[in-house]
């Protein structure tokens, strides 16, 4: 076993096997890096880019989206559960006839999980 002490949350996740989180003195949270980023707040970033735009200034909803933005040539919605806003987009791309040119996830980094914890205080 190795012990490593790092401000970069990026280089403990990727160097790391299991990742502890101290705030105030205290290990408050423990884990590999996917289950400490698996938990808490954090929403995952869809980014959707289509061939006609099928989902650009429609003012559709998709399920557990709780914000969208639009940056031209992409659709980014947030979900706070993945599996049914990829379905919801999916199906609605392919009724509007529309083909999917891009597709990107991206779930919240050790970073963001890190920021999450010690500016909130949240233990798990």
């Amino acid at each position: 076993s190795i012990i490593l002490a790092t401000h970069d949350m990026a280089e403990a996740e990727e160097m790391s096997d299991r990742v502890g989180i101290m705030l105030g003195g205290k290990l408050v949270n423990i884990g590999t890096p996917m289950e400490i980023t698996a938990t808490g707040a954090g929403l995952t970033k869809v980014s959707v880019r289509t061939q006609n735009s099928s989902l650009s200034g429609t003012g559709t909803t998709f399920t557990a989206v709780s914000q969208h933005k639009s940056t031209g040539e992409y659709e980014i919605y947030f979900s706070s559960d993945i599996a049914p806003t990829l379905s919801a987009i999916i199906t609605h791309i392919e009724s509007q006839n529309d083909s999917l040119i891009d597709l990107r996830v991206e779930r919240p980094s050790l970073e963001d999980r890190f920021l999450e914890i010690t500016t909130t205080g949240a233990m798990q």
